[in-house]
C-alpha cells in the first residue's frame, strides 16, 4: 500500500510540474514578443509604439512563423550567398 501512494504521489507531482510549466509558457508567451522579447508593458506604455499594437506585433509583424520559415530558407541557402542581413 505504501509503495502504491508513493507512486501515485510522483504522477500527482508531474502532472502538477508539467501544467506549471504549460501555464508559465503560456504567461510568457501572452506577454512577450517571441522573436524580439519586447513586453507587452513596454509597448503600450511607449510613446514610440504608439501605431503598433501587442498582438499585430506579436501575430504579423514578428510572427514565430515568419521566424521559423526564415531559419529554414537559411539552412538551406548556401552561406557564400548570405546578403548582409542573412549573415
Amino acid at each position: 500500500m505504501f509503495l502504491f501512494n508513493m507512486i501515485g504521489g510522483l504522477i500527482l507531482d508531474t502532472f502538477t510540474h508539467i501544467r506549471d510549466e504549460k501555464d508559465r509558457r503560456n504567461s510568457i508567451y501572452s506577454s512577450e514578443v517571441f522573436v524580439s522579447g519586447i513586453t507587452r508593458n513596454s509597448i503600450e506604455e511607449n510613446p514610440k509604439y504608439r501605431y503598433i499594437t501587442f498582438s499585430r506585433l506579436n501575430e504579423e509583424d514578428q510572427s514565430v512563423w515568419k521566424y521559423l520559415y526564415f531559419i529554414i530558407y537559411l539552412r538551406t541557402k548556401d552561406s557564400d550567398e548570405y546578403t548582409g542581413v542573412e549573415r
